[in-house]
């Protein structure tokens, strides 16, 4: 039976293996971007709840000048440029790693602090001078409303393995392993994700409204290329494969996804919820 989560921020849907999973040996080593981490990432950023981040935010991207010989030395510029921030009176932060096409990574992050911010590129310049970091390569950006924060994450969270800024491929030379690619500290208001059971007949009229949703906002903006992305998704090769094809979107709960579950349910697709825990949130 395909299984539907519901974030405040979005959705996934996808029928489950009918088999029982594989046991997995425990992950030793972080080599870059994998489907697991994007995954990861995305589910916890549509699960904030933006109204409560309270204190000033701030975006910034933080580049290098020369690459770092190995992920030790990118992960200690990371926490020193963290401690720093801590001490100027950061109350939360979420972070990634990605890479330049001249295989040198770089830090996007999302920070909050009690006053006003401190200077985050001096800050950085002072911690990854020896890779020579400079003030004309980084960006801040003031984070004044949640409109602010969503234009900040869907450029970026949105993200999956095709993106060349997150390719195997440009992991620098001599980096056996990379470290996290991505992680919060602090304090975050979190909602966590509703999980329904939905029958198959509901699970696919679903990704026929999110297909067509997708291509009129595309016709909308003029984006010709993503209505032809558009037209072929949850389209496979393989008839079975392309039967149960999941999706994955970022759609608004109060604006879209309620509207959305009432639509299904005045049209006979009935949801079974999981965890009768999760009404009350």
């Amino acid at each position: 039976m395909p299984t539907l989560k519901v974030y405040r921020h979005g959705l996934t849907a996808g029928i489950p293996p009918s088999s029982a999973p594989l046991e997995r040996s425990k992950r030793s080593e972080c080599l870059g971007w994998s489907k697991s981490s994007t995954r990861a990432n995305t589910a916890f950023l549509r699960s904030v709840r933006e109204s409560d981040l309270h204190g000033h935010g701030i975006s910034a991207t933080l580049t290098l000048g020369t690459c770092p010989p190995n992920h030790s030395t990118w992960v200690a510029m990371r926490r020193a440029f963290l401690m720093r921030c801590q001490r100027a009176g950061l109350l939360r932060c979420h972070w990634l790693t990605e890479w330049q096409r001249r295989r040198v990574p770089h830090l996007h992050s999302a920070l909050w602090f009690e006053d006003r911010p401190p200077d985050l590129i001096a800050m950085w310049c002072q911690v990854a001078s020896d890779y020579l970091a400079g003030s004309r390569g980084q960006h801040t950006a003031s984070i004044h409303d949640s409109v602010g924060w969503f234009k900040y994450l869907s450029k970026h969270a949105s993200r999956g393995l095709q993106h060349y800024q997150r390719s195997p491929e440009l992991i620098p030379p001599g980096w056996v392993r990379t470290g996290r690619m991505w992680g919060y500290t602090g304090s975050w208001p979190l909602t966590q994700p509703m999980t329904l059971d939905l029958c198959n007949p509901g699970f696919y009229a679903l990704r026929r409204i999110m297909k067509n949703r997708f291509i009129a906002n595309a016709r909308e903006k003029g984006h010709w290329a993503s209505v032809a992305y558009g037209r072929r998704l949850y389209q496979l090769r393989s008839p079975t494969s392309s039967s149960v094809c999941g999706l994955s979107e970022w759609v608004d709960l109060k604006d879209f996804i309620t509207p959305l579950a009432d639509h299904l349910d005045a049209r006979g697709f009935r949801f079974g919820v999981k965890d009768e825990k999760q009404l009350s949130t």
